[in-house]
């Protein structure tokens, strides 16, 4: 390793720099096979993965001198900057390294792939464009031999197997693969199967072999109400699951941030709903649903697609009303209560502040004008963003909005304008949570308000580590808006399960088992 590199890396960097040459076990590797990098945030998988392939280039023996980044389009920029921050100023850190993005035609893209593809080098793409691409003039560059090294950054993309990113990457004839993720499992482990199996072909098993020997009995035995029996065979499956996987995967928790940073804490604050709300969200379980007597009849798994088209349209009133008349406005529709419904319609919704909308509204001096410089982060789904700008406006703030609809050099503009220490006016980032969760740095806020529990919690967790992360100097503050009684709070409580999951399977933790199986199919109870 270059020591220009290595003065710069952490001890838990360093180890993961050696699992890959497989220096501990005195067995050097020289990434032969298959590796998942599983790290709270991202900057440590970019660090090791830098330095590795900086190292590996620069070793003539080993004959490696393509080197393919796959990362989700938020990220490519970042990949470019840091492989030019870390290039030794006496030496490349290696013959070329390109943004695929940066080509606007297929004829450029043929060009410098072609260029790649003979002199050696970096060649960064994200995963629509590679999925678009590895096919007729470019299979040969891209799948077939394609490059000597893959990277996938945030891996988790491809823990559906059925899914077109999923099909084409696994047609890569590449056998070093490397896969960089915070987050490995996130819903269930079929997914995390999925991913592994991208790595590790057949390790696992097939599908249906895996959901025998691992998913049905964890699943079993990960319940309060779950017998002693299926308590040991979960305990047990899981320790078989955490031992094959130690050899080709290495998981570093945000502990390893710990000693760097300053504290983090989290606070939960459970909000009743206005009276307002409450009639309107009864008014559609009565009315819309036909199952607010019966708790039984959802979560039947994807099939129900009623589930989620219910959840969008409570989420509107858990939030604020005013989402729910927008939506109906932008639809240009009949609204979803009849006129004469005996709930309160909701264009008089101004005349009752609703719930969560009360906990934001008295803050604003301490979080927003504190002596001490605090920088507050808001992650929410794109509806409630909407609201909130318009509010805010009235309310005389400057603010940065980004969503989904942002192009990418708006935000990487916003972005730095944020991060100035100079601009005492830019306080306050409003942000859905998808489309600031990947690839946005935002160590100037120390305060973060995730407004809405997403179905996956990776999103909420990856919103955090935007703030929490190298180079915050503050301590940070995470406060989460959960809707109690509401549709919203069963979601959170599963977040808790599917994180306890992750930390049984991948950290071998034994988790407290928090609810019955017959808690995880009241959704509609309020």
């Amino acid at each position: 390793v270059h020591p220009a590199i290595t003065m710069h890396l952490k001890p838990h960097q360093v180890e993961g720099v050696q699992f890959i040459w497989g220096q501990p076990s005195g067995e050097h590797q020289y990434i032969t096979g298959g590796f998942v990098f599983y790290f709270c945030i991202s900057f440590f998988n970019m660090m090791i993965t830098i330095t590795s392939i900086h190292t590996i280039l620069r070793t003539e023996e080993l004959s490696i001198k393509t080197v393919l980044v796959v990362a989700p389009l938020n990220t490519l920029l970042n990949w470019m900057a840091e492989f030019e921050r870390w290039a030794p100023d006496d030496e490349p850190i290696m013959v070329g390294t390109y943004n695929l993005a940066d080509y606007g035609t297929r004829k450029e893209r043929l060009k410098v792939m072609e260029k790649w593809s003979k002199t050696g080098g970096v060649m960064v793409l994200g995963y629509d464009m590679f999925r678009l691409l590895a096919s007729g003039r470019f299979a040969h560059l891209l799948l077939d031999p394609g490059p000597d090294i893959v990277v996938c950054d945030e891996g988790h993309k491809l823990k559906n197997s059925e899914s077109n990113i999923s099909i084409v990457m696994n047609k890569l004839k590449t056998k070093r693969r490397l896969v960089l993720t915070g987050t490995p499992l996130q819903n269930n482990l079929i997914e995390y199967q999925c991913m592994v199996n991208f790595v590790k072909p057949n390790l696992l098993g097939s599908i249906k072999e895996f959901r025998n020997r691992f998913v049905n009995p964890i699943s079993n035995g990960q319940h309060l109400d779950s017998t002693e029996r299926d308590v040991r065979l979960m305990k047990k499956r899981s320790h078989v699951l955490h031992d094959m996987l130690q050899g080709f995967v290495q998981r570093k928790d945000y502990t390893s941030l710990a000693q760097y940073l300053c504290g983090k804490y989290e606070f939960i604050i459970k909000v009743r709903l206005s009276p307002m709300q409450v009639k309107l969200y009864r008014h559609y379980l009565d009315t819309m649903t036909n199952r607010g007597s019966d708790p039984h009849a959802v979560v039947q798994g994807s099939k129900d697609t009623g589930l989620f088209s219910d959840y969008q349209n409570l989420m509107r009133i858990w939030t604020h009303p005013r989402v729910l008349q927008l939506h109906t406005i932008r639809r240009r529709g009949p609204s979803i209560f009849a006129p004469t419904s005996a709930a309160t319609p909701p264009h008089t919704c101004t005349t009752q502040l609703p719930a969560k909308s009360c906990i934001r509204n008295p803050v604003p001096a301490p979080v927003y004008n504190q002596p001490s410089g605090d920088h507050t982060q808001c992650a929410e789904t794109g509806s409630h963003t909407r609201a909130e700008r318009s509010k805010r406006s009235g309310c005389n703030l400057d603010y940065f909005r980004m969503d989904g609809s942002s192009l990418g050099k708006s935000r990487q503009r916003w972005i730095n304008e944020f991060n100035d220490e100079t601009d005492r006016r830019a306080r306050l980032f409003l942000i859905s949570t998808k489309a600031g969760s990947l690839g946005v740095n935002l160590v100037a806020a120390n305060r973060v308000v995730i407004f809405d529990a997403s179905w996956n919690p990776t999103h909420d967790i990856q919103s955090i580590f935007r703030v929490y992360r190298f180079g915050q100097v503050k301590c940070c503050f995470i406060y989460r808006l959960i809707a109690q009684g509401t549709m919203e709070e069963k979601i959170y409580d599963r977040q808790v399960t599917k994180q306890s999951l992750a930390f049984r399977v991948v950290d071998e933790q034994q988790i407290n088992r928090h609810f019955t199986a017959h808690d995880l199919q009241e959704l509609y109870n309020f």
